[in-house]
């Protein structure tokens, strides 16, 4: 008797598992790709100021640069570049061998380079803190990025990402109600990648010591960014 309910339960469980996977696989999918872009303006630059300097040793070499280091930080706080928008990226100290062949024989010296990123969030600062590398000495400027703070960025992209979702449910509404269908669910969402403008570099050399005529303003142009997303809904 006991392994006749046994049985009994059994085949109701297998029912129900049954009944419940056509339940839920009664649906059909339609997949779309949203699209979405907004064309702007960048508002901030970041500069890489590399400052390298070379002696017969360590002490020359390391005055020299900080010399050269400590006027360009005092042109940065005079065009009003904030302390929290200047920061060390490298500082190395490191041996040069020089071959003199008159001599048949190497000329050790020491370089140290010291190079500073450097945030502007006025643009039209940019070009006069490339004058102001160049006038103390700097070896090279390299712009890094033209775009958006990263905070305007991330609220940039999480529009755009609800502007591509609407635009997939817009067409895959469209498509569902074509065939008869509707839509009742999401089955997957995937979010492709950004079309943001990658980071423009322009090294800019200046000579020791030397007055170099203003450079070119720094144009920032427009950009587009883009969104693209696919998801696959379900419809029944």
């Amino acid at each position: 008797m006991k392994k006749t309910w046994l049985t009994v339960i059994s085949a109701v469980l297998f029912v129900f598992c049954v009944q419940s996977a056509v339940l839920a696989g009664d649906y059909g999918t339609i997949t779309v790709d949203g699209y979405a872009q907004e064309v702007y303006r960048a508002n901030q630059s970041v500069l890489l100021v590399t400052n390298t300097t070379e002696a017969d040793t360590v002490e020359a070499a390391k005055a020299e640069n900080d010399c050269k280091s400590a006027v360009f930080r005092q042109s940065l706080r005079d065009l009003g570049i904030e302390d929290k928008d200047i920061r060390t990226l490298n500082y190395v100290i490191q041996k040069r061998q020089i071959w003199l062949k008159e001599k048949e024989t190497y000329k050790v010296t020491q370089m140290v380079t010291n190079t500073l990123q450097v945030t502007v969030n006025d643009l039209t600062k940019t070009s006069r803190v490339i004058d102001a590398a160049a006038t103390a000495g700097i070896s090279s400027v390299r712009l890094s990025k033209l775009d958006l703070t990263d905070s305007e960025k991330a609220v940039q992209r999480q529009a755009l990402l609800v502007k591509a979702a609407k635009d997939a449910r817009q067409k895959a509404e469209a498509i569902a109600e074509a065939l008869g269908t509707r839509i009742i669910g999401v089955e997957s969402l995937n979010v492709g990648g950004y079309g943001f403008r990658g980071n423009r570099y322009a090294a800019l050399k200046a000579a020791d010591g030397a007055e170099s005529a203003p450079v070119a303003a720094i144009e920032a142009g427009e950009d587009t960014e883009d969104m693209h997303v696919s998801v696959t809904f379900r419809v029944k």
